[in-house]
């Protein structure tokens, strides 16, 4: 069986509270990841895309950058029902199964 760590991906995606996204961006800047330049703010964009050589991370501090789907999943809730991901280490977790088809559905949405 492929886990998880063994797909192809540009980026990994890391989903954060809003009120700890500056602190994880500073933190990923002092590892010399370096911030793309690109639509800055809280309501227009809700992420930040910071690369290191080929390793890029996307914080998202919402699951989505369109407003109308901005606040359907929050991380709060997301926390109580993760899931672990035991190949990629024991401090891994990803969207539980409902809350992953859940935003499935409406990034499909956002692309038809």
């Amino acid at each position: 069986m492929v886990g998880p760590h063994h797909r192809v991906k540009t980026d990994v995606d890391v989903l954060v509270r809003p009120s700890d996204a500056t602190a994880f961006v500073r933190l990923l800047e002092n590892l010399n990841y370096t911030r793309l330049v690109g639509v800055a703010g809280q309501l227009v964009n809700r992420q930040a895309t910071l690369v290191r050589r080929d390793v890029a991370f996307d914080v998202h501090w919402s699951v989505s950058n369109t407003a109308i789907f901005a606040h359907v999943l929050n991380f709060d809730a997301m926390w109580q029902s993760r899931t672990p991901v035991p190949a990629l280490g024991t401090a891994a977790y990803a969207p539980s199964d409902e809350d992953l088809f859940l935003h499935a559905c409406f990034h499909l949405a956002l692309h038809i």
